[in-house]
């Protein structure tokens, strides 16, 4: 029996969270994940009903770019009618914004880095084949430490193309917040070899903007006495 294919936006996982950094970079804060379609079958198997060994190294393995994270207070929720598949749970990450002089070094996406880049194959003979599309949507609200400040607000970023679409952008929520978006939608389809180089480019792109840092400095008071 042929089963329905699921649409893009049907395969998804939504992330939020809010987190805070102190001067010394260290990240704790509390995430949340839900995973529907083609996701919430590729989560379940790993996370439902396994250990906490095994949910420990699926994690590590999911954010391997993560030094020393820890979590805790895991609750997962398989909803099975509806297909969607939920984890919510505390994480600390020492160390994770880096100290340049007095400066902190930060990447805002913190928790779905796409890091994939296709091979380069300089004369490909078949053509590209995306089987299932997918939706990637997160949200991150983010205390920054007291005495820091964004100096300057990166502009928002657009890349649309053929094989799919990628945006994020970084707000400031009044003096010690910052909201960060992101959105990936990569599209099913089927395309001539001669787009394959296009599609790496897009990937590159998407890599290159999931690991983009912002710069948080001090702020100093010149108030005369």
């Amino acid at each position: 029996v042929r089963t329905t294919k699921s649409r893009e936006v049907e395969n998804s996982k939504y992330t939020e969270s809010t987190f805070s950094l102190d001067a010394e970079g260290n990240l704790k804060g509390a995430l949340g994940i839900v995973c529907k379609g083609s996701k919430y079958n590729y989560r379940m198997h790993h996370l439902d009903g396994t250990s906490q060994k095994d949910r420990e190294r699926y994690y590590k393995n999911a954010w391997s770019y993560l030094n020393d994270f820890s979590f805790s207070n895991l609750k997962l929720e398989n909803h099975k009618r509806d297909i969607r598949f939920t984890e919510q749970m505390e994480v600390i990450v020492p160390h994770y914004a880096s100290k340049v002089g007095g400066q902190l070094l930060v990447a805002p996406n913190a928790f779905n880095r796409n890091t994939y880049v296709p091979d380069r194959i300089r004369s490909r003979k078949t053509e590209l084949v995306m089987q299932r599309g997918y939706l990637d949507k997160d949200s991150y609200v983010i205390a920054i430490p007291e005495g820091f400040v964004l100096e300057q607000v990166p502009d928002p970023v657009v890349i649309e193309t053929k094989f799919g679409t990628y945006k994020n952008s970084i707000d400031a929520l009044g003096e010690h917040k910052l909201r960060y978006k992101r959105e990936l939608l990569i599209k099913e389809g089927r395309y001539p070899k001669e787009d394959y180089k296009a599609y790496r480019d897009f990937r590159k792109k998407v890599a290159r903007n999931d690991n983009a840092k912002i710069l948080l400095s001090p702020k100093f008071d010149f108030t005369v006495a």
